[in-house]
């Protein structure tokens, strides 16, 4: 072999060597900017969740205060356990408005033990007199202030009656303060 050939080998072998260290070094600067790019994709992701978790938390602090004022509404427009004859009184007054015999009278009660639940008393009214008054008297009724629900109506016809006398029964439920 000759020097030529010597030199030859020794700067092949040198270029050889550079281009497989280049080739690693460019391989390991890829893999680590691919490793990078998904650390960039995930703390993007987690950034946009964040952001879009501050903005509902922003909203639902807005709407807990609409709640508390809708509640203190509600608070104020419940009567107290103590007011409920006032109820009673009330639905007299509108079947004697429309010249119907009213019967009024309370039954069970369910007091909360909640303090944002409204307790509940049962009631049952019993009213008679002719149709359309009695029809007028329950729409009145559903249009009062107060929180009641109405779970059933009874409706009777006296037979032979002269001005056909009708008989509702309607019993339901009034919300109310302790």
């Amino acid at each position: 072999m000759t020097i030529f050939h010597k030199k030859l080998f020794k700067q092949l072998g040198i270029s050889l060597g550079i281009i497989v260290v280049l080739s690693g070094f460019i391989v390991y600067i890829f893999s680590d900017l691919r490793a990078v790019g998904k650390l960039i994709e995930t703390n993007r992701l987690a950034l946009a969740t964040r952001t879009q978790n501050i903005s509902s938390l922003a909203a639902l602090r807005e709407r807990s205060k609409e709640a508390e004022t809708k509640m203190n509404q509600l608070r104020t427009i419940l009567p107290d356990r103590e007011s409920l004859f006032i109820f009673s009184a009330e639905v007299n007054r509108l079947a004697r408005e429309q010249n119907l015999s009213p019967i009024f009278s309370f039954r069970d009660e369910t007091i909360s033990e909640l303090p944002n639940v409204p307790s509940k008393a049962s009631f049952i009214i019993n009213v008679s007199g002719e149709r359309l008054p009695i029809l007028t008297f329950i729409r009145i009724l559903e249009a009062t202030p107060y929180l009641t629900r109405i779970q059933s109506i009874e409706w009777t016809a006296s037979d032979g009656a002269p001005g056909g006398v009708y008989r509702a029964i309607l019993s339901g439920e009034i919300f109310f303060n302790q």
